[in-house]
């Protein structure tokens, strides 16, 4: 699916950089950046998914442990 995607200048260039230093196309370079950016969003969703599921299961070991 074509997209038109418009850039800041500065960050037009930084990416014209990366990909003559990467030998990469600038298309590629953008579908690996949003890849691993949305890579890093599901792992800190799951990430929190597990912390509340530790605290409502430990929640009393917690109070506790903060009364001692």
């Amino acid at each position: 699916m074509a997209t038109t995607l418009r850039l800041p200048d500065d960050i037009d260039a930084r990416l014209t950089d990366m990909s003559t230093v990467s030998g990469k196309s600038r298309n590629q370079l953008i579908i690996e950046i949003l890849s691993e950016t949305f890579d890093r969003e599901d792992a800190a969703a799951e990430a929190d998914r597990i912390f509340d599921k530790l605290m409502a299961r430990d929640a009393g070991l917690l109070e506790r442990l903060a009364d001692a």
